[in-house]
């Protein structure tokens, strides 16, 4: 169709209005159009402590701090020290591109509920989590919609959208059967194990879309049985499309550390295998004993992020003058926190109370949105703008998930009905 130059006209001034309307009408306007945005959470299981960057609590006699200081980037306040260089650095480059979320209630201190609280918003153990819905409603069609890298992750329903790597790799295991676990030597079927050539492959695929179709003549034309038999010959088409990513994976039988579970990420969205991805720093957070551990941990994990996030911005994306940085969005998370003051063991147990770190696409950067107070609680905050106000809500991980999805264009209300979600974030 062409356009003429009244349309034109009429089109510009309409752009131009909606630039000059306030920045509330703005957000409601984008929201009206939802655009579908890839995911990468990286979470740090065993609770950090984020008095260590995210969330400074210096000369407080209520909480016992780590060495160093406060400072500020764009306008988002961070605990640096010379010790932690990669923190510093990170900021430094991308305060601009990614906002603190502060003073996230867990209700809860055992690692499996806050675990499942912080990825679903949900205690219940069949919901599944912010990836998982995101793939889901964006991703459906590819070949692994959520990609599970690390450990931590919960499918419920939406168990068909993932595949996991495996704690040892093992997914290699399924696309090349040559790596597979060798036949025990008291096997019943004797002989050496049948390894599908291309050749055979082919015959393989051949047989089964054939079976498949003599399936649709028979009983398969219509209703449920058309769409299963629709289902199980584009799995075949997913699978094929996957076995080129095979090597991708690395070598079998190793655990992937985020500095190798990066790049995965990066080709498995680039590539079209997956929508989502979630990733593990495999630090021991954990810090019951010897809380001072935590700086070497925020310090690995920040220098990571930092090339995770340089990689983003340099990789296209999947439209024309676009990055991946302006198709995704980052997620940087853990289940819980640190108690404000040290144990008998100089450790930290756990805390309801954490921060979280959101960049990317999307993201009102260069922010902290929420608060938690001098004793490391939650400060009751505006869900719209994040900002503290008396008679607020606390920051519920309902209300963290729900705006989440948003910002990824996921309509939150069918998985959180009733749920206001948390848009202070959202640019």
């Amino acid at each position: 169709m062409r356009i003429d130059r009244r349309g034109f006209l009429v089109g510009g001034l309409a752009a131009l209005g909606a630039a000059a309307l306030p920045w509330p009408l703005r957000r409601a306007l984008a929201q009206a159009a939802p655009v579908r945005r890839n995911l990468l959470v990286v979470f740090a299981q065993g609770g950090w402590d984020i008095t260590f960057a995210l969330d400074p609590k210096p000369d407080l006699q209520t909480v016992d701090a780590p060495p160093g200081t406060v400072q500020r980037f764009a306008e988002i306040d961070v605990f640096t020290d010379e010790s932690r260089p990669g923190v510093t650095a990170f900021f430094e480059r991308w305060a601009s591109e990614v906002a603190v979320v502060r003073g996230i209630q867990t209700r809860s201190i055992a690692h499996p509920v806050c675990t499942r609280r912080m990825l679903t918003g949900s205690p219940d153990p069949s919901r599944p989590d912010l990836a998982a819905i995101a793939a889901h409603e964006a991703g459906r069609d590819l070949p692994v919609p959520y990609l599970v890298l690390g450990n931590a992750a919960f499918t419920g329903p939406l168990a068909a959208s993932a595949g996991r790597v495996g704690t040892t790799n093992q997914i290699i295991a399924l696309i090349d059967p040559a790596q597979g676990y060798p036949r025990p030597a008291d096997s019943p079927r004797p002989g050496p194990q049948f390894i599908p050539d291309a050749q055979d492959r082919d015959l393989i695929r051949n047989y089964l879309k054939a079976r498949a179709e003599r399936e649709r003549a028979t009983r398969g034309a219509l209703g449920y049985n058309a769409r299963r038999i629709a289902d199980f010959q584009a799995s075949l088409d997913r699978a094929e499309a996957l076995r080129p990513f095979a090597r991708a994976f690395g070598d079998r039988g190793i655990t992937l550390g985020l500095e190798q579970q990066i790049p995965i990420a990066l080709e498995a969205i680039s590539q079209g295998v997956a929508w989502s991805v979630i990733l593990d720093t495999r630090l021991p957070w954990d810090t019951h004993t010897g809380n001072a551990a935590q700086g070497q941990y925020w310090n690995l994990t920040f220098t990571q992020l930092g090339a995770l996030f340089e990689a983003l911005a340099s990789r296209p994306g999947r439209q024309a003058g676009k990055k991946m940085i302006d198709e995704t969005v980052v997620v940087v998370m853990s289940e819980m926190s640190r108690t404000p003051k040290l144990n008998n063991t100089q450790g930290k147990d756990h805390w309801p109370v954490t921060a979280c770190l959101v960049g990317g696409a999307g993201v009102r950067g260069g922010r902290v949105y929420g608060r938690s107070d001098d004793l490391v609680d939650s400060v009751p905050i505006d869900l719209e703008t994040g900002e503290p106000k008396d008679g607020g809500r606390q920051l519920l991980t309902e209300n963290l998930v729900a705006g989440l999805l948003e910002l990824l264009g996921v309509d939150p209300s069918p998985w959180f009905p009733g749920v206001p979600p948390f848009r202070g974030l959202m640019a």
